[in-house]
């Protein structure tokens, strides 16, 4: 596509003075033909993010009450096209949720973008909805994008966003393994643990990208005051199968009477930053319904 830019020639000098000669002058006018415009072409490359959301998204899908910020993808910018596609989670999906993200770069089959812009299936719907499908050149520009990789509108290659280890919960069984489920005084209040009971205390951990078994730390720290563990009883987790970590002690180990708080440590094995759950910013109830008065 060319651009068509008109250029205007300004004088800034109150008279202008012609040179006689007679020799014709050859030189060519720059501002001849086309009727003094002149023609730029246009260097932005359809198959970067910037070409996309210029040719593509900005135009066929950024529209009032789409993707204009209402929902995502957020098509309202090259970056926040970015942001809302590569490596983000799909809400929506297939019936066997075949897909994970929006965009997976270097494969654009398995990229829930470029299947909704070819699917014919109603339920799922084509996109752009309501609107004739991409030709095939323009699903060549956004299959070209993500198998080179879906650089960012910087050209930078896209890295996979590392998330923090997540705790998801955590329940106290007894040496029976049935769950110790009493609390004290209501659902936000302490367990209530027998004494002289060998007790599990299991940690429902996951993490987006190292293996279970790979969570390093892991360590639960059991402390008689809510905010100050520097003085804790620390002891190691096991893993437990494939979703849980699991600690071991007797309740004889603690004071009757006492109220004993809980805080769990672990950490993947690409982010040098221990997540501490609960910890000191945590909603205050998350606190007190990790911890447990030994009767």
């Amino acid at each position: 596509m060319m651009k068509r830019i008109r250029v205007a020639l300004v004088l800034s000098l109150p008279f202008v003075f012609a040179m006689c000669s007679t020799e014709p002058d050859n030189t060519p006018n720059p501002f001849g033909g086309n009727n003094g415009v002149v023609t730029i072409p246009d260097t932005v490359d359809p198959t970067t993010m910037v070409g996309l959301h210029k040719y593509l998204f900005a135009v066929k899908c950024a529209n009032p009450t789409c993707h204009d910020g209402s929902f995502e993808p957020d098509f309202r910018t090259a970056e926040s096209t970015y942001q809302t596609l590569v490596y983000h989670p799909v809400t929506k999906n297939t019936p066997d949720e075949r897909f994970d993200f929006r965009v997976r770069p270097n494969n654009h089959a398995e990229s829930w973008l470029y299947e909704r812009l070819i699917t014919t299936d109603d339920v799922i719907g084509r996109m752009p909805l309501y609107a004739p499908a991409l030709a095939e050149k323009e699903l060549g520009w956004v299959r070209d994008w993500i198998n080179s990789g879906a650089p960012d509108p910087n050209g930078n290659p896209s890295v996979y966003p590392n998330q923090l280890p997540q705790v998801n919960g955590f329940g106290i069984y007894d040496s029976q393994n049935q769950p110790i489920s009493t609390r004290l005084n209501g659902q936000v209040s302490p367990l209530a643990l027998p004494n002289n009971e060998a007790v599990t205390l299991y940690v429902l951990v996951e993490d987006d990208s190292t293996a279970f078994g790979d969570l390093q730390v892991n360590q639960g720290k059991f402390a008689l005051d809510e905010y100050n563990f520097s003085q804790a009883v620390t002891k190691q987790a096991t893993a437990f199968g494939t979703v849980a970590y699991g600690i071991n002690f007797n309740t004889n180990e603690f004071t009757p009477g006492d109220t004993v708080y809980f805080r769990y440590y672990v950490r993947d094995d690409e982010d040098p930053r221990i997540v501490e759950f609960p910890s000191d910013e945590s909603p205050w109830y998350f606190r007190i319904i990790a911890s447990f008065v030994v009767q």
